[in-house]
């Protein structure tokens, strides 16, 4: 699913609400969105993938991830950064204290980016995954499907870098 910038920001503006209005606690709503310390995520299926809108309030990557267990060990997940004029977008998956790229296990990268933007202090991106894989380390993405969802972002757009940011929230896809 191609975007333009017109629809980007036209579904970037109804992830964050028209309002303005951002919690502090996470809040998961019919609509497949989540929002928590200005940090928005929102969540659709499509042709076999999931696609998706993310936005943080940093000048640097921004990553969902997904796991079928509580906490980042085994975390599979997608990191971008759109801040500069080198829109990068990568899988990786959790090996704590680091993570390291999909392609570094032999496993496919499906992730696209479809748009990204970095605005008034907020990096926003649109993108889709592959919703199943053949590997047993990564969730099954399906709607309805109960996962810990993880929303984290850095300071630095470099992927080397921890984030500044992450919370480990239970939804149903």
């Amino acid at each position: 699913m191609d975007f333009t910038k017109r629809d980007f920001m036209v579904r970037l503006c109804a992830a964050t609400g028209a309002s303005g209005l951002i919690t502090s606690s996470a809040k998961a709503d019919p609509a497949r969105g989540v929002v928590i310390d200005g940090v928005s995520f929102r969540w659709m299926f499509q042709d076999g993938r999931l696609v998706g809108e993310l936005s943080a309030p940093t000048p640097g990557w921004i990553a969902v991830g997904f796991h079928a267990e509580t906490g980042l060990q085994g975390t599979y997940f997608v990191i971008a950064s759109v801040a500069d004029d080198v829109h990068r977008i990568e899988e990786h998956f959790a090996v704590v204290p680091d993570h390291i790229p999909i392609s570094d296990l032999g496993w496919p990268n499906t992730a696209r980016l479809h748009a990204g933007l970095f605005q008034d202090g907020v990096s926003s991106m649109s993108f889709s995954i592959a919703a199943t894989s053949p590997f047993g380390a990564r969730v099954a993405l399906q709607s309805g499907r109960h996962v810990n969802l993880m929303l984290a972002w850095s300071h630095e757009a470099d992927f080397d870098h921890h984030s500044a940011w992450r919370k480990h929230i239970a939804i149903s896809l």
